[in-house]
């Protein structure tokens, strides 16, 4: 579905199914894991409005913007080690990084990073990469 909150504007819409993505695990917390399918052709609609997130999660249903801003989420190979590095705005309000990794299938914590509330720059180096592909991600408590 794709929902306009007046008539429809004069852009192209598509409205046909897409191919089903790769499933990397999930939150638990936000409902068990569907696999991937393919998409289902869809429709438009308009002067529709959205009230709050269907989404069952208390967290997910935030639509505050985020306090703190990724700048950039980078990694890069040092011999046999990988370093994340990441760069956030208003560091004063942010806590805690925990950066994650893909390990069996399921997001692992790599570690507990304390935020200084005058750094904005900050890195991690995973000694332990593995076969590739590594796939991470980095939670801004």
């Amino acid at each position: 579905m794709i929902y306009f909150t007046g008539s429809i504007p004069a852009v192209t819409t598509f409205v046909t199914g897409g191919t089903a993505g790769l499933e990397y695990g999930g939150d638990p917390a936000c409902n068990a894991a569907i696999p991937p399918a393919n998409g289902s052709n869809g429709s438009t609609v308009s002067t529709y409005t959205i009230r709050q997130s269907t989404d069952s999660a208390s967290y997910c249903l935030s639509i505050a913007p985020l306090a703190v801003k990724l700048f950039y989420f980078r990694l890069a190979q040092q011999t046999s080690d990988i370093q994340l590095q990441w760069s956030i705005s208003n560091p004063e309000l942010a806590k805690q990084f925990v950066p994650e990794k893909i390990i069996s299938n399921n997001w692992s914590p790599l570690s507990i990073i304390q935020a200084d509330g005058l750094k904005k720059t900050y890195s991690y180096i995973d000694e332990h990469p593995g076969p590739r592909p590594n796939l991470y991600r980095l939670k801004v408590i």
